[in-house]
């Protein structure tokens, strides 16, 4: 059983599903929710359908409307599924372009694959130098980092509590 802080808790079954449904590791889901939104906790109004980033980020997946106007518009974005699958589509994406390599993937959630892929392109002789230069490019200098340390705990927190 995925057991996840209780701000995120009602939103486990989503999660579960949207992972199977991209093939994208729930917990990395999850922890992208909670760095972006707190399960809705640091939006306005609170809760699923409250925005952040200065009125472009909507919902539990902070999905801005700069750059998806269109998916926006034309589906309930304030509906916790739909905007966890929406995010998660858009992280198989970054994951497929990147091919698998995690850390570039999320940091490109946040920044953009634009502006990632030109570090990921570089020869690189150690990768950690090359993911904190791409932590660098995202929200506080370390998105993509802060996310996964989110996700190993929420996965280390369910396996202790499944036993």
């Amino acid at each position: 059983m995925m057991r996840l802080p209780k701000r995120l808790a009602p939103f486990v079954e989503a999660f579960e599903k949207v992972s199977l449904i991209c093939q994208v590791d729930k917990f990395i889901i999850a922890a992208i929710c909670d760095r972006e939104s707190g399960g809705g906790v640091y939006l306005i109004p609170r809760g699923p359908g409250g925005k952040g980033d200065k009125g472009f980020g909507h919902g539990l997946m902070q999905i801005d409307s700069r750059y998806h106007a269109k998916w926006i518009q034309k589906t309930a974005w304030w509906e916790p599924e739909e905007n966890i699958l929406y995010g998660a589509r858009l992280l198989r994406e970054n994951l497929d372009y990147f091919k698998g390599d995690e850390f570039p993937a999320i940091a490109a959630y946040n920044c953009s694959r634009a502006k990632v892929a030109n570090f990921v392109n570089m020869c690189w002789t150690d990768i950690n130098v090359r993911n904190v230069l791409i932590d660098r490019l995202t929200t506080n200098d370390n998105y993509a980092s802060d996310v996964l340390e989110r996700a190993e705990k929420f996965r280390a927190a369910s396996a202790f509590r499944a036993v």
